[in-house]
């Protein structure tokens, strides 16, 4: 059991910068790779290694969600100070459109996995192709003790990264200058008004 009071996301400070897939490339994994529900990666595909072609990568990007598509790109840096933390996952190569690799870079995608919650503004979905779970966390999120792997990184849904609390606060955050921490609470019970419906 996680016995850690909090959650960190890894939050990138560039708010309006994308990293993008190729068009062509997305379209054609609709239903292949990616859900044709929900359009993100098809979790019953895990551990298979993908290969990503990039069409647009904002510069100084260390983490991002793929948008557009599924999937995530993180920098060989942070990779390698979170190795010692990773549990499950497989990591893939990120190519340029012309289909040259980018050394820099790696798609990564994690076995542990968390569900943000939160109270009555808390938007839930269920993909109806797939099952995966979501939620649009409204103004206060949280996770629930007994629904968080016993891990130090994961990711979520939408495929952002978390951290312990831990590795949170050995992360060097200067060195990684386009992202900042975003602290989310672990509850041991529900918020009597979280509207999660699901069991």
């Amino acid at each position: 059991m996680y016995t850690q009071r909090v959650v960190v996301k890894l939050l990138g400070k560039k708010k309006d910068a994308f990293t993008l897939p190729v068009k062509e490339w997305a379209r054609e994994q609709r239903g292949k790779l990616f859900c044709h529900g929900c359009f993100k990666l098809r979790r019953d595909l895990y551990a298979t290694s993908i290969d990503i072609p990039i069409k647009q990568l904002p510069k100084g990007t260390t983490y991002d969600v793929i948008a557009d598509a599924g999937g995530a790109i993180i920098h060989v840096k942070l990779l390698d100070f979170l190795k010692p933390f990773l549990g499950d996952h497989v990591v893939g190569r990120c190519l340029r459109p012309d289909g040259s690799v980018m050394p820099d870079y790696r798609t990564i995608c994690l076995c542990d996995r968390i569900l943000v919650r939160g109270n009555k503004t808390a938007d839930y979905y269920v993909c109806k192709v797939c099952g995966a779970k979501g939620s649009g966390w409204g103004d206060s999120p949280y996770v629930l003790r007994s629904e968080v792997p016993d891990a130090e990184v994961f990711q979520e849904y939408h495929d952002t990264l978390f951290v312990s609390e831990d590795v949170g606060r050995r992360l060097p955050w200067r060195k990684f200058g386009d992202l900042e921490p975003f602290i989310i609470e672990v509850l041991d019970e529900p918020l009597p008004d979280d509207p999660y419906p699901y069991d």
